[in-house]
């Protein structure tokens, strides 16, 4: 099975425990719900083409996009390609704030609801 494959299914059970486990229920929880998957996976697969070109000596991504799709939602997916393709493991902002968004994101969303 491929690796993208088995990411998607283990973010789509991820985000539907969460969903259950913080009680989304109506309408725009469920659009929430579904841009967090979205930003997650485009998060993610960001990581694996900046890994790719990286290993290809081309353009880049630029650092600044990651970060604006971490904070957009997408810090889980973008923490999670991180160690997957082993690429901006060596960097301290992206180990320590990759996890530190994701604990603002999450004690976020509680707060609120």
């Amino acid at each position: 099975m491929h690796i993208a494959t088995i990411y998607y299914f283990a973010n789509v059970a991820c985000c539907e425990r969460m969903a259950s486990w913080l009680g989304y229920n109506r309408r725009g929880e469920l659009a929430l719900y579904i841009y967090l998957m979205i930003i997650n996976l485009v998060a993610f697969f960001t990581m694996w083409m900046d890994k790719q070109k990286a290993r290809q000596h081309k353009w880049r991504i630029p650092e600044k996009r990651i970060w604006l799709l971490a904070i957009a939602g997408g810090a889980c997916g973008a923490t999670f390609g991180m160690y997957m393709f082993r690429h901006k493991t060596q960097h301290r902002t992206f180990v320590i704030g990759l996890p530190l968004i994701i604990a603002i994101q999450i004690a976020v969303l509680l707060y609120f609801m």
